[in-house]
């Protein structure tokens, strides 16, 4: 049996039964993600128990009855039904006092938590019990269950027939939000007279991310759009760009960019003339540090400039990145000059936008 929780992260939970390779063997459910059948046997200890006041731990042993094409079969308990459309449902009897299906759901980062699903009236017999369906919770693998508010119905059949559907729609508790061992029962209990039969029929579990949204701005720091040093007369000046995020500091963000320049070439530079950068600011961090390292000279010359240009960003938390945010300040003139003899003035150019993470 399947009792490895679905998890909502990942996508709603979904169950319709159309399936009807699921349940082949008799008290099997491996083939069913993350719902379990159980019989219900000594739940409850009479007829007519409102299932509201079955909040016992137990639910009872495993219990299927698979590959059935017959509602009128005595049975009490859980059984599958292959029909034009097929269902999975459940059936009172002096041995299945409260039969139920558990539903195992991981609600890690989610809340709103909502389960939907139809209870079929499968009994066209002149079978007229109350048949009652109820609907509970709680966190791990034992204790007692909770009723979810709005979670009941006192009857979902109609004799004679096997038209009725009653649809259920229910926001769990916010206890559960965020938690990873949920367990939701749906389940009847032994009706006084004959029971009938009601599939548990599309069942959907839907939530919502916990985290609110974070728009994440990447640009280069004030203090770093123009950086001006002298270079000296020998050995290696390090020149440093500040880039910073704003607006969060969720996941790993990588950058990368241009270095270009007409005025220098490799002799300028410590390892040759650079034409690209990169770096990376870790997550819970606000900023990182991309260096240039200019070699000194004797050398009479003019003042010489270089330019820094981000232009790609992304984020580790599988977000998208866009420079379609608005300019936070005007972008600088792209050169400068300085009356320093010998002296470099090296500058860094934001893009036209600042590049953002959106998370």
């Amino acid at each position: 049996m399947s009792t490895t929780p679905h998890v909502l992260a990942n996508g709603d939970f979904l169950q319709d039964w159309s399936n009807t390779g699921l349940i082949t063997t008799n008290d099997d459910w491996s083939g069913v993600a993350s719902i379990v059948g159980y019989l219900g046997n000594d739940v409850v200890s009479a007829t007519g128990v409102d299932a509201r006041t079955a909040t016992g731990s137990s639910s009872g042993d495993v219990d299927v009855v698979a590959n059935q094409t017959n509602t009128a079969i005595t049975n009490g308990g859980v059984a599958e039904f292959q029909s034009a459309n097929p269902t999975v449902a459940l059936n009172g009897s002096n041995s299945a006092d409260a039969p139920s299906l558990v539903i195992h759901l991981d609600a890690t980062g989610r809340k709103d938590v909502r389960l939907s699903f139809n209870a079929r009236d499968l009994d066209a017999s002149t079978d007229d019990s109350a048949q009652q369906i109820n609907v509970q919770y709680r966190l791990g693998s034992s204790g007692a269950w909770t009723n979810v508010p709005s979670g009941y119905a006192a009857d979902v059949t109609t004799g004679g027939s096997a038209t009725q559907v009653t649809p259920f729609d229910l926001l769990l508790p916010a206890a559960v939000d965020g938690h990873n061992d949920i367990q939701v029962r749906i389940l009847t209990t032994n009706a006084v007279g004959n029971d009938e039969w009601v599939g548990i029929d599309d069942i959907r579990v839907t939530s919502s991310s916990e985290s609110s949204i974070e728009v994440q701005h990447v640009a280069f720091a004030p203090d770093s759009l123009t950086v001006s040093h002298d270079e000296g007369n020998s050995g290696p000046t390090v020149y440093q760009f500040t880039v910073e995020r704003s607006g969060g500091t969720t996941g790993d963000v990588a950058f990368s960019g241009t270095i270009a320049s007409a005025q220098t070439d490799a002799a300028d530079y410590v390892g040759g003339k650079p034409v690209s950068f990169n770096g990376s600011i870790a997550a819970g961090e606000t900023s990182a540090v991309v260096t240039v390292t200019v070699a000194g000279d004797t050398d009479n010359e003019a003042n010489e400039n270089f330019t820094l240009t981000l232009q790609d960003v992304s984020n580790s938390a599988a977000v998208t990145t866009t420079s379609a945010a608005p300019r936070r300040r005007p972008a600088p003139s792209p050169t400068t000059t300085s009356a320093l003899p010998r002296s470099a003035r090296f500058r860094a150019a934001e893009p036209a936008a600042p590049w953002s993470a959106r998370l």
